[in-house]
């Protein structure tokens, strides 16, 4: 089924806008008149100035001439034609604060600098690209707080092998959790709470300007767990991150950014000579071994027999360079990590090239592209009875185990689930074009186009297997195919003015439309028809199915800054969407926002000894979550009739009124810096409420029709706060030290459900209530015993806690003493509770340590009234739903840099070696394996988290690595 959407303005005006016109008067250089170009060359040295170490990376600028550079691996830098006279330079780069300097330039001479820069954490200064798609803004000028993460400087040494890893616990307010130990699934991200009871929380995601598929599914069927397309990625490519929380900030991406924006940009080439760079990383990945027994007995096998430790292999490779009107970055790699459970790797190869090119001073673009192959083999576990260790568990050695199935197996041999083969296999290609015009006048403008092609494909096959005794079992084999074609064109002008001496005005106003094409194919057979067939073709029954899918939305949005003396700044903006997916009678829904930023340490009045920054900032705006594709849609199914005639009938009424759920929110905080900036603090608080929220509607049974209704009925509010600290403890030429700590509390909870009962999300006690939070645990309990001594339960499900941690938080250390770096990272959740599911159903089916132990006490008679009250107990569930805070070392790395002149002789001119750990170390007083788990998760179902079924915890990981430059 296709639809279609109003198209909201023609790509080709903008097209047109983005083409250079000529080169203003900075781009000539004045001349004498017997024709010598009056210009000269700067060239230098950007280092640290508490360790001397050179940046790589750091823009070197001159803004009057709209003039700049960046430093390459040792710093350095140059700058040609740079008319000869008295200029402005400036130096900045992320995490340290901005260095000005006044420099002459002689015709035909060269200015040689060295610069140093003073590492700061509040960075006002920083140029940031995520406020607004118009482009880029100075922090000091936002109303909200933006966050940074310098992936390429800060975590270059760090255990990391996706996205997800990147984002955990590095900023206040991102909750990114674990949803299992097994290599390549998905986990939770979700940016200060909940906003939609249907629709997908996670944030929108940009990679150098593309657009990118950001879902979480799997082609193939496990039980629970899906796969993320983030780990399409090779974090080893990205330089920096920036992450946007709450629709105050994100009101200018319209009716899709609710949920927050997350901008990844890759490195590029830097000036100087070519640098080439090559690394080996080496580690293993483990399951402690403390998965729930089946019996107490050691010589009873269990699940722990199924963990080993896999083998973890990364190879990365690099070419960065530049001209004076290019330059290009280009790498390639190859992972292959093995799972620590049986039947569980991923292999990724990767491939990256980018390209800038600067063919005047007034036009620049930058071309990336990507390619990624991903093959990932999942082991049947989870929320799904065929699984591995839901045969293991449930099974008992004691009663059913032989010689050819010790485990004992609960519903099918264990051995015929090792022996399924489910495949899950993608292949991605990225592509995007970014063109900055700037013709001078203060104006400025910027166009960005993205592709993002998707091939994706699983295969599930269950062999013809014969168990010992038993009639053999037939098999049968599925294909699924997924083509995704996701485009997106950008297009922000910006016009900047100064009004006086002291007030400056800037205009900013385009738009953004965004396509997705995706067609499913499968086709399927049972029972092979002799053994040694494994083809869908040599099955008995077959089947195939076909589904289709459009969707469109794009939005104009316009935006108004101004600034008075570089120190206070007053910005308002308004956006409208339109989509395929809004009701024909809805129209276009409207996002306005406003802001204002005011660093008031800059005035000349501010003298407080201990606080060297200060910046006081709020912003208020609106932003939505859109319905999915077919929502709006009246849907048929084929049914059969009377004399065996097929024909259809309704099955989903249709919604012409359906729109977006907008969500408006209020953030006030501050940015302080204190003595001389060697403390920072920032600052947020927030309360947002969303309305109109989608809600689920039944229709009558005698209607027919079985569906639900989607409705813009509800409302949702989060409340909360964050702060995150940094902390400069030494700070000299040999020695740095720094630490950090966050700390983020969100409050979510369900103020209207227009009248529709609970909702329930799942089988493990998440249920949607108003008046409480998303995702609340709701089960009986037992309130008391009767005079036999069996449990009472309550006669209605009690609310027990959120699945959704409302405290999280992030602590770590940094030290630097010569060429030596220590970083360790720890991470927290507390507040929330998670559904030991696994406990009762165990001893339910008498298995596990706690059946056995009440069995023992009870002398072995299994129908005694002890043993008969602890089975009746475990069957009343929420007595197995347990606080589940913890407290993780999250990660922990060393690196060394050799001796010049050691990493001369290994024909290198520098060489890294790094030894890290991931999880090392987990507190907390839950009972089961690991609280950090969830047995269902995906896109379409990510409120249901926080159960322990059948699911391996999160492993460990070590890694050992050499990268060297050249």
């Amino acid at each position: 089924m296709i639809s279609h959407v109003r198209i909201l303005w023609t790509p080709s005006l903008i097209l047109a806008l983005a083409i250079p016109g000529p080169a203003g008067a900075l781009a000539d250089a004045p001349t004498d008149p017997g024709g010598e170009s009056f210009q000269g060359t700067i060239t230098g040295q950007v280092v640290d100035r508490s360790n001397r170490r050179p940046l790589a990376g750091a823009q070197v600028m001159i803004p009057a001439l709209e003039m700049g550079t960046v430093t390459n691996a040792e710093g350095t830098f140059r700058l040609g034609n740079v008319p000869a006279g008295t200029h402005q330079l400036a130096v900045q780069f992320i995490g340290y604060e901005r260095v000005t300097q006044q420099i002459d330039v002689a015709s035909g001479e060269t200015l040689t600098l060295n610069l140093q820069m003073v590492s700061r954490a509040i960075a006002l200064d920083e140029v940031v690209v995520t406020s607004s798609p118009a482009g880029e803004a100075r922090r000091r000028a936002l109303g909200t707080n933006v966050a940074s993460v310098n992936v390429e400087q800060a975590l270059r040494d760090a255990p990391i092998t996706s996205l997800n890893d990147i984002l955990q616990a590095r900023e206040p307010g991102v909750v990114n959790m674990s949803s299992s130990g097994s290599t390549g699934t998905a986990g939770l991200n979700i940016l200060r709470g909940i906003t939609s009871l249907t629709q997908d929380n996670q944030p929108l995601i940009y990679i150098d300007g593309i657009r990118m598929d950001r879902s979480n599914r799997s082609e193939i069927a496990t039980g629970g767990q899906t796969l993320s397309r983030l780990n399409d990625i090779n974090p080893q490519d990205i330089a920096r991150i920036e992450v946007i929380k709450g629709s105050a900030a994100t009101a200018m991406y319209g009716s899709e950014a609710s949920s927050g924006v997350i901008q990844i940009f890759t490195k590029q080439g830097t000036p100087g000579e070519v640098v080439y760079e090559a690394g080996v990383r080496l580690g293993a990945n483990q399951i402690p071994k403390n998965l729930p027994l089946q019996h107490p007995d050691p010589q009873y096998p269990s699940a722990n027999d199924f963990l080993s430790t896999g083998l973890y292999q990364e190879f990365n490779a690099s070419v960065r360079g530049a001209t004076e009107h290019l330059s290009y970055f280009v790498s390639g790699s190859h992972m292959d990590n093995e799972g620590s459970f049986i039947n569980n790797f991923q292999t990724r190869s990767t491939g990256r090239g980018n390209m800038v090119f600067r063919p005047t001073e007034t036009f620049d673009g930058m071309l990336s592209s990507s390619f990624s192959r991903q093959r990932t083999r999942l082991s049947t576990n989870d929320n799904v009875t065929t699984g591995i260790l839901t045969n293991v568990y449930l099974g008992n050695p004691l009663t059913r185990g032989t010689a050819y199935d010790p485990y004992g197996s609960a519903f099918q041999t264990v051995w015929r689930e090792i022996e399924r083969e489910r495949y899950d296999f993608n292949t991605r290609y990225t592509a995007g074009l970014t063109l900055n015009h700037r013709p001078g006048g203060g104006f400025s403008h910027r166009l960005a186009l993205g592709l993002d092609y998707i091939s994706a494909g699983g295969s599930q096959l269950t062999p013809w297997y014969e168990d010992p005794g038993r009639a053999p079992f037939q098999g049968g084999k599925s294909e699924n195919r997924r083509i995704t074609l996701n485009t997106n064109i950008d297009y922000g002008a910006s016009f900047t003015r100064p009004l006086s001496d002291r007030y400056e005005a800037r205009i900013s106003a385009g738009g953004q439309f965004y396509t997705q094409d995706m067609n499913n194919t499968s086709a399927a057979g049972t029972n092979f028809i002799a053994p040694p067939l494994k083809s869908i073709g040599g099955t008995e029954t077959r089947g195939a199915g076909e589904n289709e899918l459009r969707y469109t939305t794009g939005g104009l949005f316009s935006e108004l800054q101004l600034g008075y003396q570089d120190r206070l700044f007053f910005t308002v903006g308004f956006r409208a969407d339109g989509s395929s997916a809004f009701g024909e009678d809805f129209g276009f829904s409207t996002f306005p926002k406003a802001s204002v930023s005011y660093v008031i340490s800059d005035e000349s009045w501010f003298d407080y000894r201990h606080i060297s920054t200060l910046r006081l900032r709020s912003g208020w705006g609106t932003a939505g979550t859109q319905p999915g594709a077919f929502d709006k849609l009246r849907l048929w199914g084929t049914t059969q009739g009377m004399d065996g005639m097929m024909g259809f009938r309704p099955t989903r009424q249709g919604n012409p009124d359906l729109g977006p759920e907008v969500s408006t929110e209020i953030e006030g905080g501050f940015d302080a810096g204190l003595f001389e900036d060697r403390v920072s603090v920032e600052f947020t608080a927030y309360s947002q409420r969303t309305d109109d929220i989608l809600v689920s509607f039944q229709f009558p049974v005698s209607t027919g029709i079985l569906a639900n209704q989607l409705r813009n009925a509800g409302t949702v509010r989060n409340r909360g706060f964050e702060v995150g600290t940094t902390v400069s403890l030494v700070e000299t030429p040999t020695l740095a030290w720094r630490m950090n700590a966050g700390y983020a509390y969100n409050s979510n909870e369900v103020l209207n459900m227009a009248g529709t009962p609970r909702q329930i999300v799942d089988r493990f006690g998440t249920q949607i209530v108003e008046g409480y939070p998303i995702a609340g645990k709701w089960e009986q309990v037992i309130v008391g015993h009767d005079e036999q001594g069996m449990p009472i339960a309550s006669d209605t499900a009690v609310y027990l806690g959120p699945s959704i941690p409302p405290h999280t938080g992030n602590l770590g250390s940094d030290l630097s003493l010569r060429s030596l770096t220590i970083r360790a990272t720890g991470q927290f959740a507390m507040g929330h509770v998670v559904n030991n599911h696994l406990r009762p159903y165990m001893a339910i089916n008498r298995v596990g340590v706690d059946y056995y132990n009440v069995l023992e006490a009870a002398g072995g008679d299994p129908d005694h009234p002890d043993v008969t009250r602890f089975m009746a107990e475990q069957g009343i569930y929420g007595e197995n739903i347990e606080d589940a805070d913890w407290l993780k070392l999250r990660e922990l790395s060393a690196s060394y840099a050799l001796p010049t002149s050691l990493s001369q002789r290994m024909g290198a001119s520098s060489v890294r070696l790094t030894a890290a750990g991931r999880n090392l170390l987990t507190f907390s007083r839950y009972s089961g394996a690991d609280p950090e788990v969830s047995a269902t998760f995906s896109s379409g179902n990510n409120l249901s988290i926080g159960a322990d079924f059948f699911t391996v915890p999160p492993s460990r990981q070590f890694v050992f690595g050499i990268n060297m430059t050249f």
